[in-house]
């Protein structure tokens, strides 16, 4: 092989190698090869549609009178930080506040939250978000959340799966 042979398959090597993290809409904007993660980080507000609201123990008969019925749309605001992947932040559903913990995975974003005790006539109910699953897209998230109710030292909870309606940036 020839020197100038030499040097157009070392060029053509690099320009393979280059490109191979490039992504297909565009050739010239490398990413990561392992993907790369969505900024997730802002303020988000929105609705929630209750897709139901299951009860056993002390909470039946807990979702009809507290407005968690079946269609319901309820209000929601998250606002987010970054740092990479992790992502944390408040989640407030209603007039409850929680704490989001999450993790960015290209544009899909999962966690959890720990809300804050609501206690009313010496009993205090106590709810998380065990299961927050969304994606990002240019108009805001969609996906959906579960939430679970409990009390302490009582038997039964009430668990509600949500769907976002809306939840822009």
């Amino acid at each position: 092989m020839t020197t100038p042979n030499i040097t157009r398959l070392v060029l053509a090597t690099i320009v393979a190698v280059v490109c191979a993290g490039c992504n297909n809409s565009d050739p010239l904007s490398p990413t990561a090869a392992t993907g790369s993660v969505s900024d997730f980080q802002g303020q988000y507000s929105g609705t929630y549609r209750v897709n139901d609201c299951l009860t056993d123990g002390i909470f039946v008969g807990f979702c009809e009178p507290s407005g968690l019925t079946t269609g319901a749309t309820l209000p929601i605001s998250l606002s987010l930080t970054q740092n990479q992947s992790a992502v944390s932040g408040t989640v407030l559903l209603g007039s409850v506040t929680g704490t989001f913990l999450g993790t960015g995975s290209g544009s899909t974003l999962t966690g959890n939250a720990v809300m804050t005790d609501i206690t009313d006539q010496d009993v205090t109910v106590s709810s998380t978000i065990p299961t927050w699953n969304t994606t990002l897209s240019s108009s805001g998230l969609s996906g959906g959340f579960t939430v679970v109710f409990r009390v302490a030292g009582q038997t039964g909870s009430a668990t509600m799966s949500t769907t976002i309606v809306q939840l822009t940036h």
